[in-house]
């Protein structure tokens, strides 16, 4: 296999030029909201069926142009600068892997069960690509690869692997001019040095040691959730949370007690105190259960609707208390470990992300069937993708909660929204291809 080595910033070979502001200076200091991710270890995957029968070298290709597309994926974590650094120059093989196999099976589940080897050699970027390319034969929707790509949560957002699919190149740079929100940003602040004891106060005896956790997708008919949501007159979000929290909650009766959920917002609109690098607003809302899961999806429906409105506050504050705190690590990192960064303050953090179509140079692979998720370790964590024909779900969660996953099924199948199987080979195409060789 030839081995391929990314160059070193600056350097005059092809795919070498950067064009995110500060990568060519080797180290690019953490944002408030990147110091979070990256020491909490917070990771996301993609993962998408594609028609191409792809090759050691094809999908070695394919990972160096994603590189080029987002040039942040060269970069490594270092707490210790509190900054991400050029890992350039690496061997590529170091990150990518391809294997052919005899079937999806397992899959893409088995390809994103952990997030650790991302972080586990500081030579290399938190970035990894993986290959699975059937031997023979073909879904029977086509399929004959599985393309997964693993990144640290820092480095990229589900808005990121969406321009990404189109072949687009991943933006980060600040708008040229943002809303002046001078007082708004300065009472954030001061809001959030007064809620730090409160904040340190909350995990401590809120902390909970969640267990073992695993990954498991799902996913649902859109055509289907689509008719139901008009047929109840929700949005279909709604549905689709409602869906996931019912659905696992009901099965004990959890959803008596009130439920907080984090949900995930993007938007163009930028204002003093905002990130400059993460473009994600976390919004919140507190739920209760109904009996009735119509009932209770109208209401859920009636809540969001009404909280729609883009709340800057929370953001802000959130915003605000990361910079605190990560000024404080900077003099006591003893302070901030597992039960910090194990905690949040969601019974579930669902994140609607924009359609991952393939566009552009991409649109050959003609990707489908695609799967995202996000490890966080201190909450239920759920992320939805939006396609032509359906709406997957990416859990991670602790394994005694993804054992009740199955009621979502249960109730998805009484509304009639169907359920769609992973990919898996077809027998026939199998014989047909074996018969060709």
């Amino acid at each position: 296999m030839n081995r391929q080595t990314v160059p070193a910033p600056g350097a005059d070979q092809p795919g070498s030029t950067v064009s995110a502001a500060g990568l060519d200076a080797g180290i690019v200091p953490y944002t408030n909201f990147q110091w979070y991710l990256a020491a909490a270890r917070n990771a996301v995957f993609f993962a998408g069926y594609t028609p191409q029968r792809m090759t050691a070298e094809s999908f070695r290709a394919l990972a160096a142009r994603i590189i080029e597309l987002a040039p942040q994926l060269n970069l490594r974590h270092d707490d210790r600068r509190q900054a991400h650094v050029d890992a350039r120059p690496f061997d590529i093989t170091d990150i990518v892997s391809f294997r052919e196999v005899d079937d999806f099976a397992g899959l893409p589940d088995a390809a994103v069960a952990t997030s650790d080897d991302l972080f586990d050699d500081p030579r290399l970027p938190d970035f990894r690509a993986e290959c699975y390319a059937l031997r023979d034969g073909e879904t029977a929707e086509g399929n004959r690869s599985l393309i997964v790509f693993r990144s640290s949560h820092a480095l990229v957002e589900g808005v990121d692997t969406a321009n990404v699919m189109r072949g687009r190149p991943s933006q980060h740079a600040p708008p040229p001019a943002r809303q002046k929100r001078r007082l708004g940003h300065m009472l954030s602040r001061g809001f959030g040095a007064l809620a730090l004891p409160v904040d340190y106060l909350i995990t401590a005896l809120h902390w909970r040691d969640m267990g073992e956790r695993g990954v498991r997708t799902l996913a649902l008919s859109r055509p289907d959730l689509k008719r139901v949501a008009a047929e109840l007159g929700v949005q279909q979000r709604t549905l689709i949370f409602a869906l996931i929290t019912y659905g696992i909650g009901h099965a004990r009766g959890r959803l008596w007690r009130p439920h907080v959920i984090g949900y995930t917002n993007l938007t163009a609109r930028r204002f003093d105190g905002d990130d400059t690098f993460v473009r994600l607003r976390m919004q919140n809302a507190t739920i209760r259960g109904h009996r009735d899961f119509n009932a209770y999806v109208r209401r859920l429906d009636e809540k969001l609707t009404r909280d729609g409105r883009e709340r800057l506050r929370i953001q802000m504050h959130y915003n605000a208390i990361f910079g605190i705190h990560r000024r404080i690590a900077r003099l006591f990192p003893g302070l901030y470990g597992r039960r910090f960064f194990g905690f949040a303050p969601y019974d579930y953090l669902l994140s609607l992300l924009p359609p991952h179509t393939p566009g552009g140079e991409f649109a050959e692979y003609k990707t489908n069937a695609i799967y995202c998720g996000a490890f966080q370790r201190g909450t239920n964590c759920v992320v939805i993708v939006p396609q032509q024909d359906r709406v997957t779900l990416g859990f991670y969660c602790p394994t005694r909660v993804l054992a009740r996953m199955s009621g979502i099924e249960e109730v998805a199948e009484t509304l009639g929204v169907s359920r769609l199987a992973p990919p898996e080979i077809a027998e026939d195409t199998r014989a047909r291809s074996a018969a060709e060789a």
